[in-house]
């Protein structure tokens, strides 16, 4: 019960947790405060890309980009939460961003770019040669800012 109550009080505090990394993170601190030791660190899925087009919906492949989507798709790449240059806690890095967009500029299926921003800023190591890999794109890469 003392510990529900202590993260109880945890959770009422004012703190600058992006919400999906609260989640996670209170998970893993009830779990060690109830002498539970996790024996694999359990990283959540990433947001992953997508492409859409006339109503209909691509996810993106691993293996294969944006290349199942139809011919003339727009691809939807999200940017939530800090940004670094690494993968963390379920926010893709500047790596992942870059890999995702490179797949995106060289699908044929492909014919713009949406980068769906919701982050309060980040890492600057990383960001400049993402932010020259957009700028260098040979397609129409657009910013949606939340």
């Amino acid at each position: 019960m003392k510990i529900n109550k202590l993260a109880s009080a945890i959770s009422r505090g004012k703190w600058l947790i992006e919400p999906r990394t609260y989640a996670i993170e209170r998970a893993r601190a009830v779990k060690f405060l109830n002498g539970e030791m996790p024996t694999q660190a359990e990283e959540p899925e990433l947001d992953k890309p997508y492409a859409l087009k006339a109503g209909s919906y691509f996810d993106f492949d691993d293996d294969n980009g944006f290349n199942t989507a139809e011919v003339g798709s727009v691809a939807v790449i999200p940017i939530c939460g800090t940004i670094m240059k690494y993968d963390y806690c379920g926010s893709p890095g500047t790596d992942t961003l870059s890999s995702w967009l490179k797949s995106a500029i060289a699908s044929p299926q492909i014919d713009a770019i949406v980068l769906c921003i919701n982050s309060g800023g980040g890492s600057v190591e990383g960001t400049g040669e993402f932010a020259d890999l957009i700028k260098s794109s040979t397609k129409t890469v657009l910013g949606t800012f939340n």
